[in-house]
């Protein structure tokens, strides 16, 4: 199965694109908000890339609109507004639309679900806030994020319609603050996945329970159980849940 519609854009600025790439089902759609790369700033074409998942959901023919920055500013543009506007009139009459991303397009997905008609919302190790004066311990983009100027819209309290997925490491502190923060402005159903990293993606491609996620939730038969289950008993088939393990150990007993 493959997309069979053109590819449009729907917005671009000199900082931000937005790709609409419909499959033959276009009632449902995923709305895709790409993650932070250390590589974005040295690419002469950054916003020609795949977005997060791109590629994968392409494949299995899901009609897709990608968003994209140039670069890791947590999506804080001023043409955000029109660009989550246009995805909006795509979405409007569909039957299910999923906002999807992973860390800083997990912050996106969960900022941007009501502009853009979700009712289903799936993000991986995503972000509260990272601005550092709300949040003055996160300081693992602090050298980003001084440089942004925060938009007051999109930040502060978190309002989601949907009650998003938020799979997470919670072995690993900064990400278990901000899942809380998430839970606490608005009802959340946290994954919790010890050992996982940031992001949890790789361990969960590592077990093989990323496939079936999305179809899963657009047929609504995701069972959070079963999955939490799978990915206990397989979690040690994943280097990464082994790596993260032993440098979790390694600073309670560096002997």
């Amino acid at each position: 199965m493959v997309n069979t519609g053109p590819v449009t854009e729907l917005f671009r600025s000199a900082d931000l694109l937005v790709r609409c790439r419909p499959g033959a089902d276009t009632s449902r759609w995923i709305v895709t908000f790409d993650s932070f790369s250390d590589h974005i700033q040295f690419d002469n074409s950054p916003l020609d890339r795949p977005a997060f998942g791109e590629e994968f959901l392409i494949r299995r023919g899901y009609s897709i609109i990608a968003v994209l920055g140039r670069d890791n500013r947590w999506y804080q543009y001023p043409e955000i507004t029109q660009a989550l506007q246009n995805i909006a009139a795509v979405t409007r009459d569909a039957q299910k639309v999923l906002a999807y991303g992973s860390s800083m397009g997990g912050y996106a997905a969960l900022r941007f679900a009501d502009a853009v008609n979700a009712g289903i919302v799936l993000t991986f190790s995503p972000q509260y806030c990272v601005n550092p004066r709300a949040m003055p311990f996160e300081r693992r983009w602090h050298g980003f994020c001084t440089s942004i100027d925060w938009l007051p819209e999109w930040n502060g309290k978190l309002t989601c319609r949907a009650t998003p997925l938020v799979l997470y490491d919670s072995r690993l502190w900064q990400d278990v603050v901000q899942a809380a923060m998430i839970a606490r402005d608005t009802p959340t159903r946290r994954i919790p996945l010890p050992y996982a990293g940031h992001p949890v993606t790789p361990f969960l491609h590592e077990l093989r329970l990323l496939t079936d996620m999305i179809p899963a939730l657009l047929e609504d038969r995701f069972d959070v159980q079963a999955f939490q289950r799978a990915a206990h008993a397989r979690r040690r088939e994943s280097r990464n849940y082994q790596e993260q393990r032993s440098r979790f150990l390694r600073k309670l007993w560096p002997f």
